[in-house]
């Protein structure tokens, strides 16, 4: 056990948070660090609304007594006051111990949570912020630094050094300071406490464990790549992310580019793709589905690589992904394969208006989702 201020206050034994990672911000991932000592978050982007993301926060109630995190990002042009106060409404109701407030200033939503008993963290990107947020009423600072995960500072400045001089000004208000970005083990979290913060956040770290609900593909592509495999995306929005420099991301850079509209950006950012490939049955876990997403994120991006899967698509895709086009185009089956023998093929049919009992080839359940999405 380490005592810290935030240990103390949240009466945990460990002074780790689990990020609110968009996909894995869910019951099943995020108990299990609540369990371990830590401190799960739950993330509201990962669930298609208000129903669906009660239903999870009270299952992640019969999974741990232990206290847990709501992160609400605040992005502007996608986020409403009205919408905001039903998650808070929920997570009063369910006595939530702390919600996380990214993206804009969440001052209007703090007297809500006050009034709930709930405790207010704030992911600020630099020293003033944090100090302006401590003194407005946050109960805790997460300091996100250059390095982080997700959604980082852009003053281009290390977590350890915002983190070291936001302690200071957070204590004069007598709130603790978790320090985001770079930290991975151990050591990290010895730094990050000697510099005065009371505890880490870590994403990325939790992606790599055995317990994540991602495909081993993705875990063995971090474990691969170094801190140089990283780009920043969604800039143009207002919404700065650091991500993988895979092929999602390159797709994303090159809509920013070309002055895409928010619409379009969001059908690559957004996980609607990913989400409906679970929905139809075809998880992380599961062969093929990183190859299948990729696949039809291309395709709503530039509808003319149909005209040669086999020649332009799948070498594509293998390029991106250090393997051959002959492993994609097996894996991809192997995805379809699984809805038809055990998949939802019902919810197939009903998005893409066909009813035929025989599979689909490869190329017709890419172009037909393809172009579900470019529509949606």
């Amino acid at each position: 056990m380490i005592k810290t201020k935030f240990t103390e206050m949240f009466g945990i034994e460990k002074p780790i948070v689990q990020g609110g990672m968009q996909h894995l911000g869910v019951a099943d991932f995020a108990s299990l660090v609540s369990n371990a000592g830590g401190m799960g978050t739950m993330n509201i982007t990962c669930y298609p609304g208000i129903e669906e993301f009660h239903e999870d926060v009270i299952k992640m109630k019969s999974l741990t007594d232990k206290p847990f995190i709501v992160n609400i990002s605040l992005v502007p042009d996608l986020t409403r006051g009205e919408e905001i106060f039903k998650y808070i409404n929920v997570c009063a109701k369910e006595k939530v111990a702390a919600i996380e407030f990214a993206g804009a200033s969440p001052v209007e939503f703090m007297p809500a949570c006050k009034e709930a008993g709930i405790k207010i963290i704030h992911k600020s990107p630099n020293a003033k912020v944090a100090a302006s947020m401590a003194r407005k009423g946050a109960d805790v600072i997460t300091i996100a630094g250059y390095e982080v995960a997700g959604h980082p500072s852009l003053d281009g400045i290390g977590t350890f050094v915002i983190a070291n001089k936001a302690a200071k000004v957070c204590a004069e208000y007598g709130v603790p300071v978790l320090a985001a970005g770079g930290v991975a083990d151990g050591k990290g979290l010895a730094a990050a406490l000697a510099l005065g913060a009371q505890g880490v956040v870590m994403g990325t770290r939790f992606v790599a464990t055995t317990e994540c609900p991602i495909s081993d593909n993705h875990k063995q592509w971090l474990l691969d790549h170094t801190e140089k495999d990283t780009v920043l995306i969604q800039k143009s929005i207002h919404n700065a992310a650091r991500v993988g420099n895979n092929l999602a991301a390159k797709l994303t850079l090159e809509m920013e580019a070309r002055g895409t509209t928010l619409q379009e950006l969001m059908t690559v950012i957004s996980g609607k793709i990913s989400k409906l490939l679970k929905q139809l049955g075809i998880t992380p876990n599961l062969k093929g589905y990183l190859y299948l997403r990729q696949a039809i994120e291309i395709g709503v991006r530039d509808a003319s690589v149909f005209d040669g899967i086999t020649k332009r698509l799948y070498p594509h895709i293998a390029e991106q992904n250090h393997t051959t086009s002959t492993s994609v185009e097996r894996t991809i089956r192997h995805a379809i394969d699984t809805v038809w023998s055990k998949g939802n093929k019902e919810l197939f049919w009903s998005i893409t208006q066909t009813c035929t009992l025989e599979r689909p080839t490869n190329s017709q359940f890419i172009i037909q989702l393809a172009e579900y999405f470019t529509e949606y």
